[in-house]
């Protein structure tokens, strides 16, 4: 689509030292896809605190409460015991574990 718009002139020059891009065309597309880009991250965005991350150490069978509880209270251990940042993923790893013995 052919679109005639005016551009800052220092703006532009700014955008296209910042990207390398070899024309103006270039630089206002690779602007224009960047921000279509970070509105979709907005999405994302949203669902932060809504959804329990599952690491390689989790139950993968436990519901997301339980996953909570469960960091929960290796927190709790690790900070009753003051055990180091290294023994805690152990405590974590430890817990997520015997949970999963528990399904097997």
């Amino acid at each position: 689509m052919r679109t005639n718009i005016e551009i800052d002139d220092d703006l532009m020059a700014k955008a296209m030292a910042a990207t390398n891009g070899p024309t103006k065309k270039a630089v206002v597309e690779q602007g224009l896809q960047l921000l279509v880009s970070l509105k979709a991250q907005e999405g994302i965005k949203k669902l932060r605190g809504t959804v329990v991350w599952r690491g390689h150490d989790d139950d993968w069978f436990a519901s997301d409460e339980e996953i909570v509880e469960r960091r929960r209270q290796a927190e709790r251990k690790a900070v009753s015991n003051e055990v180091s940042p290294d023994e805690g993923s152990v405590v974590a790893s430890e817990l997520a574990s015997a949970a999963g013995s528990r399904h097997r």
